[in-house]
């Protein structure tokens, strides 16, 4: 029911506001608040939110997760990085869920320019979930960047093959079929790769799993 106003962010806060009113112990409702905020771009508002509902249930991860999105949002990456890898240790068992965190770490680490770590991180997040294309496509942007020509043709390529590519990451992977094929012609693949990438900053990955628990 409070999932109805998506589509409406301020009547969304209204109607998290109003079950707060009735449940103000309650994490979830604290988290749902806080989506519809960073849904206002209101990102110190909904950081406050997510500490809450982090202090109010400290051993679920995807709290300590959205701490750490809404770090990145707001430039703080160094805790945001230290947040998501507590998040990590919180989190044993793979699945679509830690996939997300490491995807939100890749994320983290790439903005730092820490690729080092942001291709380890988007690995780790196809590890856990093979059919992550956020992550096969960020991983393959990140190969653009590094000059690593097949490694990008491989995860654009399987990105695509899982139904998600953007229109820039669309003409990267074009490019590098072309690059690739009999006239070996050479393609200007280090194009501006951040356009994507800033997508997923804004939108944060880790807050939808915790929307989606509450149904």
């Amino acid at each position: 029911m409070l999932f109805a106003e998506a589509g409406a962010p301020d009547r969304a806060e209204g109607a998290w506001r109003a079950a707060l009113h009735e449940r103000p112990g309650d994490a979830q409702l604290h988290a749902g608040l806080a989506h519809a905020l960073r849904d206002q771009n209101r990102n110190d508002d909904a950081l406050a939110e997510y500490e809450l509902a982090r202090t109010l249930a400290p051993d679920d991860p995807v709290n300590l997760a959205n701490v750490a999105s809404t770090l990145v949002v707001l430039g703080r990456r160094p805790e945001a990085r230290r947040a998501y890898e507590q998040a990590l240790a919180q989190m044993p068992e793979p699945g679509a869920e830690r996939a997300f965190v490491h995807l939100g770490l890749a994320i983290a680490e790439e903005a730092d320019a820490d690729l080092d770590g942001a291709q380890e991180s988007y690995e780790d997040a196809l590890s856990d979930d093979p059919r992550l294309a956020e992550a096969e496509q960020g991983l393959g942007l990140l190969c653009l960047d590094r000059g690593d020509e097949p490694c990008a043709l491989k995860h654009l390529s399987a990105a695509l093959d899982l139904g998600e590519l953007s229109a820039e990451a669309d003409c990267q992977l074009a490019l590098a079929v072309r690059a690739r094929g009999p006239a070996r012609r050479r393609a200007p693949l280090r194009g501006p790769a951040g356009g994507r990438r800033r997508r997923l900053l804004r939108r944060g990955p880790a807050p939808r799993a915790a929307a989606d628990r509450l149904g």
